[in-house]
């Protein structure tokens, strides 16, 4: 990484890291553990990086430590569904309570995805990595990626219909 410092690599990507760790373990804690351990290895490869390979490679990074946290612990992570924010003004109180039910049930049913579906559809759909990064994080190949989306989709759709939402 040539001019880039390490504070302006946290900068730049302290956030979007934060956040997919926060949407694979569903901890604060272990986020901010997990945030600060990646850093750290950046800091330890800082040299050997590219400008263009910063991105998905904080992303492996993090990635694998929250695996291998995951192997450690051996125990489920929840997070309290109540935190998400559904209030909006231009709806009824009960349009309100039936969206922030259906968000509900579809949080669920993306916890409840196989971990390597839920990955590679949280790194693609919220982090907007391409398949190519996708597949360099999880250290599996590009069409294997566009396997996983497609049938954490077909899940999450098949669920949605069951619900009575599809």
């Amino acid at each position: 990484m040539e001019n880039e410092t390490l504070e302006e690599i946290y900068e730049a990507y302290a956030k979007e890291v934060s956040r997919y760790l926060f949407s694979i373990s569903l901890d604060y804690e272990i986020t901010e553990e997990l945030v600060q351990e990646t850093f750290f290895r950046a800091f330890l490869q800082i040299e050997k990086l590219r400008s263009e390979q910063i991105k998905p490679w904080l992303f492996k990074v993090a990635y694998n430590l929250f695996i291998d946290k995951k192997r450690k612990d051996k125990r489920l992570l929840h997070k309290d569904l109540d935190s998400y924010d559904v209030a909006n003004n231009s709806l009824t109180i009960e349009e309100q309570l039936l969206l922030k039910e259906r968000l509900q049930s579809i949080l669920i049913n993306i916890r409840e995805l196989p971990e390597k579906q839920k990955n590679a559809l949280l790194l693609v759909s919220i982090h907007h990595f391409t398949y190519e990064q996708t597949a360099q994080v999880m250290g599996i190949s590009e069409s294997n990626v566009k396997i996983l989306i497609f049938r954490a989709r077909q899940t999450l759709r098949n669920n949605e219909r069951g619900n009575g939402n599809g």
